[in-house]
């Protein structure tokens, strides 16, 4: 079974309307962007991938997965996805 940090997994318990605030937040750090970024709700996976600091390997790797077909038009147009 793998562990998580105790601040990940707090995540996981946050509300939809609250994880859609730390997505947008720019003191989020890029870890947890990344989880936010493949998260259950739209909302947050949004707010997530359109983050500034959302890092362009890990949003490329969701999309080429097909991790979340919602993320494909984010990033369109930059050169580095």
């Amino acid at each position: 079974m793998t562990r998580r940090p105790a601040h990940i997994l707090g995540l996981f318990s946050l509300d939809a309307p609250t994880r859609r605030t730390l997505a947008q937040s720019p003191d989020t750090p890029d870890d947890q962007l990344a989880l936010l970024a493949t998260d259950g709700n739209l909302h947050v996976r949004l707010a997530a991938a359109r983050h500034p600091r959302m890092p362009r390997d890990v949003l490329g790797r969701l999309r080429c997965a097909g991790a979340s077909h919602d993320l494909a038009a984010v990033g369109r147009g930059d050169p580095a996805m």
